[in-house]
């Protein structure tokens, strides 16, 4: 019967053709399912002329107890599926995001400079200035490390942990949602976590946003968690947990030591209000906190907060030093769109940005909600110090802490609903009756507005098994193996700065040598730094000059640190000087060619600059 009901569909609706990562699964031409029904019918007489009536009519009665036990454990249990929701959307995403691991897409500039600062430098070497223009936890770094000592430099290894921490997000949400939410609050926390494409793609990069992101959701969590038990010693337990928590957390991520003064204020606020006693206790045992917070300045942190270099790059993300406190706080207003946008990944700004901070003001749980309302004010607080840009991935940390602050406001919404609905009619006033379902309305719009808007975003993305080959439209990997397959010694590499990281990491060159402290590879190959530019009085090396007594040229135009016209100068230019003997596109953006150098090359007015690539 199911055989053919399934060929009746298949003309109907034109067939399906489903895709579940490597499996494919279709159905076209309803002759296969008429195929399986008359298979059936045969099985079943011959069963019938073996067996006989008796024999299938047991058949009939175990398939009809096992119907009927399935149907019992399914209405025994059906008040447990709103509960279980939020778990299996979890598990869902995280195993999709598994599969999208193994895949291994090839690396991106940020991820290829933390990738060669873990494996030019020894654990002690770790602790010191910024490398290669990017920094990240001192405990971040000798995490990699570990990683890649154990289980060698792929990809896939530097990126178990960023994506381990991607999925103790989605754990960390699922518990606080069980634990503080009802099926509906906590459905939404998940989902705000699980969709939002920003965060989910740091699950795949090298750095520390996804440690960001779990411990700045988790420690406000733990917080609550410490206030709520029921004896003093359970609570000074509790608190001295979370001191550790969060002192262990400043090591791997900059999120979970930005989160924790205000989550410190909660503790002590709460405690005091109980025994002024245990407060004094909770924050004296701060001091673990700090001595951690200190020695983590000393040997790592100072280099990145005084570097001037990441201060000038990030400048437009802080409000204007000449700007006073009214403008600073207009300029503020003004990142809220583009905060909505990236990293929540929603264009639905002014829904996000007032559900969030109903949900901290109105929660039901009214320490949760100041926790978690401490995160997106540190952030604004921090940037109003020009501490921490506004900015994409370094606010990445406050993606959970909204999340629960829209979750909060859909389980107080639901509450009221639930609570107006199951009282005895006469027991609820008309007006009362209309204004809690009016805000229960309301509220289940806006955010089914704002998730519709996050899923259209991409958001479907992180549902669906797929494994990217490109990173932001470049293969730097299969670029620059092609590259290095077609080198030899003597060689002269070109790139411009930023692709630089990708030739080192995916080529395995060790500038941590002294060779490539003068620009060289061990094998006496060149390398070389052009300045996007064409200038007529050259400031540096001409190209001509830097390829004089080379035979050979090989060109990676990978990162797009240059203008739009510049590959198209720098291969005229190349063209004056040799002959192209190989050509190869990787992806969109990347380009590699082998030039054959003439011995007199021409020349022509203008030049590009060149200098020795070294690590900078």
């Amino acid at each position: 019967m199911c055989a053919i009901g399934w060929a009746a569909l298949v003309p109907l609706t034109g067939g399906f053709h489903l895709r579940f990562g490597p499996i494919s699964l279709s159905s076209r031409e309803p002759e296969n399912p008429l195929f399986i029904a008359l298979a059936a019918l045969v099985a079943i007489i011959a069963a019938a002329r073996y067996e006989g009536s008796q024999g299938l009519a047991e058949e009939w009665a175990w398939w009809r107890r096992t119907a009927g036990s399935v149907a019992a454990w399914t209405r025994s249990h059906i008040d447990e599926l709103p509960a279980a929701a939020p778990a299996l959307l979890a598990l869902f995403v995280i195993a999709v995001q598994i599969y999208r691991w193994t895949g291994a897409e090839p690396m991106w500039i940020d991820e290829e400079a933390i990738a060669l600062t873990v494996r030019e430098h020894s654990f002690s070497q770790l602790a010191g200035p910024v490398w290669l223009a990017t920094s990240a936890p001192l405990g971040w770094l000798m995490a990699e490390r570990a990683a890649i000592l154990v289980g060698g430099a792929g990809d896939v290894v530097l990126r178990f942990i960023p994506m381990l921490f991607g999925a103790g997000t989605l754990v960390a949400a699922v518990w606080i949602g069980r634990r503080w939410l009802n099926p509906p609050g906590a459905l939404v926390l998940v989902l705000l976590c699980a969709a939002n494409r920003t965060l989910v793609n740091f699950w795949f990069e090298t750095k520390q946003y996804t440690a960001d992101a779990f411990w700045a959701l988790l420690l406000p969590a733990l917080v609550v968690w410490a206030i709520e038990a029921d004896e003093k010693r359970e609570r000074m337990r509790r608190a001295a947990a979370w001191w550790v928590a969060a002192t262990v957390g400043q090591w791997l991520a900059n999120g979970a030591a930005i989160v924790t003064p205000g989550c410190a204020l909660v503790l002590v606020v709460a405690s005091w209000r109980r025994d002024r006693r245990a407060a004094w206790t909770s924050a004296a045992l701060g001091l673990i906190w700090v001595g951690g917070a200190l020695l983590h300045y000393q040997l790592a942190m100072r280099y990145t907060l005084n570097s001037t270099y990441l201060y000038d790059y990030w400048a437009t993300s802080f409000p204007p030093r000449s700007a006073g406190p009214a403008a600073a706080l207009l300029w503020m207003f003004n990142r809220l769109p583009v905060l909505a946008a990236s990293p929540m990944s929603t264009g639905f700004w002014v829904g996000l940005w007032i559900l969030a901070p109903c949900g901290f003001l109105f929660a039901a749980n009214r320490t949760l909600g100041a926790a978690f309302a401490t995160v997106p004010l540190a952030a604004f607080a921090l940037a109003g110090f020009h501490v921490v840009p506004l900015y994409e991935r370094f606010v990445l940390w406050i993606v959970p802490a909204l999340a629960v602050g829209v979750a909060l406001a859909v389980d107080r919404a639901a509450r009221a609903v639930f609570d107006v609905v199951r009282r005895p009619a006469g027991l609820v006033r008309p007006v009362g009756y209309v204004a809690r379902i009016a805000i229960g309305v309301v509220v289940a719009a806006a955010v089914i507005r704002l998730c519709d808007d996050m899923i259209a975003r991409d958001g479907w993305y992180t549902f669906r098994f797929g494994r990217p080959q490109l990173k932001h439209g470049l293969d730097d990997r299969a670029a620059v193996r092609w590259l290095m397959a077609m080198h030899r010694p003597g060689d002269a590499i070109l790139a411009t700065k930023l692709t630089w990281p990708a030739i080192w990491w995916y080529g395995d060159v060790p500038i941590g040598a002294d060779a490539a402290a003068h620009g060289r590879m061990p094998d006496g190959s060149s390398m070389h730094l052009m300045k996007p530019e064409l200038a007529e009085d050259c400031p540096g090396t001409r190209l001509s000059a830097a390829l004089r007594g080379h035979r050979r040229a090989l060109v990676y135009i990978g990162f797009p640190d240059f203008p739009d016209d510049f590959p198209n100068q720098l291969m005229r230019r190349l063209d004056e000087l040799g002959s192209m003997a190989a050509f190869e596109r990787f992806g969109p953006l990347g380009r590699v060619a082998v030039i054959d150098l003439d011995e007199n090359p021409q020349t022509s007015p203008g030049c590009i600059p060149v200098q020795p690539a070294i690590p900078w």
